[in-house]
């Protein structure tokens, strides 16, 4: 913040929106969405949690308990209802997983039913 001024928080930094003629994010702009939503709060006065800690924690329930697209969604819906208004709970499992794609984490997907069974042996 020393060196990129305050207006780091608002993605317009030296007055360039990062934003490429194509519409394209840069992944300057990337860094910065990252960085803004692993510093704002989950909602005005919380101090545990942030809007990207909170999607981190979701998404690994997805994936440790198995819960469906559907589930996920419903659940962020009605935990962003319960919170304090204007929250920075994400809305759905599209809008996570948007974000945490930014990180540039890989993911690997493996299916246990297309080995056949000389594979195995």
């Amino acid at each position: 913040m020393d060196h990129a001024r305050p207006s780091v928080g608002q993605h317009n930094i030296g007055g360039y929106n990062w934003v490429r003629m194509h519409g394209r994010k840069s992944e300057a702009q990337e860094f910065y969405d990252i960085f803004y939503a692993s510093q704002t709060p989950l909602w005005e006065g919380c101090e545990n949690d942030t809007k990207l800690s909170i999607i981190l924690e979701a998404l690994s329930f997805k994936s440790n308990y198995n819960m469906s697209q559907g589930c996920f969604n419903r659940v962020a819906q009605y935990v962003g209802n319960m919170l304090a208004k204007n929250n920075q709970m994400f809305s759905n499992f599209y809008e996570a997983r948007m974000l945490v794609r930014k990180l540039g984490l890989g993911c690997l997907e493996i299916d246990c039913f297309q080995k056949k069974m000389h594979d195995v042996l």
